[in-house]
């Protein structure tokens, strides 16, 4: 067998094999894994607003073991003015552990939320709010002992 035989063989061969691929990718159905994806987006896009907005507006959750509390201290500019605010303690291990505790407006801006009741581990804080028509949220790790 000659140079000129293998090179039209193995031309032949990537011939074939690229258009076995490309039949193949031809049968695929291309859906979108979940059918409100666009609107999901925005909300995600407004998840990182919120978040970008509570990075300067909130300070960091500090856990106290002997009052068992969680303090933290938002900006009293916005904590006076809030519509809506919350604290969810997130537990990932059971649902049955997690906690939405609802924030009431305050002149200082401090808070303290007790932990009294709740189990032991590792939970994700997710304090969200909104004033003065925009949103803030801020979420961090946690582990009560």
């Amino acid at each position: 067998m000659n140079w000129g035989t293998r090179i039209i063989i193995g031309y032949a061969a990537g011939v074939i094999f690229i258009s076995y691929f490309v039949v193949r990718s031809m049968m695929l159905t291309t859906e979108m894994a979940e059918e409100n994806y666009y609107e999901k987006e925005l909300a995600y896009n407004g998840r990182l607003q919120a978040t970008a907005n509570g990075k300067s507006a909130i300070s960091a959750f500090a856990y106290d073991p002997g009052t068992q509390t969680v303090r933290f201290q938002v900006d009293s500019s916005l904590s006076t003015q809030w519509d809506s605010a919350s604290l969810h303690f997130y537990y990932a291990a059971a649902k049955s552990k997690d906690k939405t505790v609802p924030l009431l407006a305050s002149s200082s801006g401090q808070y303290q939320v007790s932990t009294q009741g709740m189990g032991k581990g590792q939970y994700v804080l997710k304090l969200s709010f909104v004033s003065q028509q925009n949103n803030y949220f801020k979420e961090q790790s946690l582990f009560i002992p």
